[in-house]
């Protein structure tokens, strides 16, 4: 049986029932983050280390369809890596990126639109807008990430980065580049779990065209 007492409540309810729906009404559809591009492995800095080079890293929340990284090193001014012939840092499928750089103070990473066109020298950073998605500038790192070795007089990096060359997945270890006691170099392949680690080593500074 319905009395007063019961419709006052049932209005009530019917009351409190609206004011939530207008309030979750007013609240809209959650905002959407900007994409944001991070640093996970930064070289050495080195204000006077044009002539040497390392490996950049990095992943990227939200990028869109053709979307690539560029990347630039300051000394003085900030300028593209890792070469003017190749402008753009690729995304790959699991949100990461990775290339090589010349040393500086800083890094920088853009998230860039395909139709970006990247100078080779800026005094200052684009800002966000336009094909410009997104900016991050990290300072360099105080140590080198990278293993050293001198090896018949150079020095050399040990690569701990994989590499997709050949549309695989190629894992590397810098535990399988050394030298011994008397000088010479070993590179091998090792069985690590399910898979194999390769080895390979680049010098850290380019010795340009000649005969060595």
């Amino acid at each position: 049986m319905t009395g007063p007492r019961q419709s006052a409540i049932t209005r009530r309810q019917l009351i409190v029932a609206a004011a939530g729906i207008l309030e979750s009404g007013c609240k809209g559809t959650p905002s959407i983050p900007p994409p944001a591009i991070q640093f996970t492995r930064i070289p050495q800095a080195d204000v006077a280390g044009s002539d040497k080079h390392d490996i950049i890293e990095g992943a990227v929340a939200g990028s869109g369809k053709g979307q690539q990284i560029v990347l630039y090193a300051k000394n003085g001014s900030w300028w593209l890596q890792p070469l003017l012939q190749a402008p753009f840092t690729k995304i790959l499928p699991d949100a990461k990126w990775r290339n090589a750089t010349h040393l500086g103070s800083d890094y920088a990473a853009l998230l860039v639109n395909p139709d970006y066109r990247p100078p080779q020298n800026l005094k200052v950073l684009p800002a966000v807008g336009g094909p410009v998605i997104a900016v991050s500038v990290t300072e360099g790192a105080k140590v080198s990430p990278s293993t050293l070795l001198n090896f018949s007089g150079y020095e050399w990096r040990a690569r701990n980065a994989p590499s997709s060359r050949g549309g695989r997945n190629n894992p590397y270890s810098a535990e399988n580049a050394w030298t011994d006691e008397r000088g010479a170099l070993h590179l091998r392949i090792r069985e690590n779990g399910e898979r194999f680690e390769c080895a390979e080593i680049a010098l850290t500074r380019s010795l340009g065209y000649g005969t060595y």
